[in-house]
């Protein structure tokens, strides 16, 4: 990965990582340690929101439409479950070997 994608997949997952650690909040869980280690960690991520809107508009057409493609694929790694997960890596797997290939194959499935 060059230092680009290591910035941007940084960047756009500590935005993530804000906007879930803020839905916590709402929830039964936030309390005594778990609402003291989120309350110091949410400003240090708020942080990261400048640097956010700075390296996408500078680069990217569309902020948002960025961070609603990693969004829903890190909602979409998420749903399957952990003693799947090696199937999935294969697929990314053969996905990074032949691309066209794959995309044949999901095309075909999801008609």
């Amino acid at each position: 990965m060059n230092v680009t994608n290591k910035i941007t997949h940084a960047i756009i997952a500590n935005q993530i990582a804000l906007n879930h650690n803020e839905a916590i909040k709402h929830t039964p869980y936030y309390k005594r340690g778990l609402k003291h280690r989120i309350n110091q960690l949410l400003p240090e991520l708020i942080k990261t929101e400048k640097d956010y809107d700075e390296f996408f508009n500078k680069i990217e057409d569309s902020t948002s439409e960025v961070y609603a493609v990693y969004d829903n694929f890190l909602k979409a790694i998420a749903s399957v479950p952990i003693w799947e997960c090696k199937n999935l890596t294969m697929v990314i797997e053969a996905y990074n070997k032949n691309p066209k290939a794959i995309e044949k194959t999901i095309n075909t499935i999801l008609k």
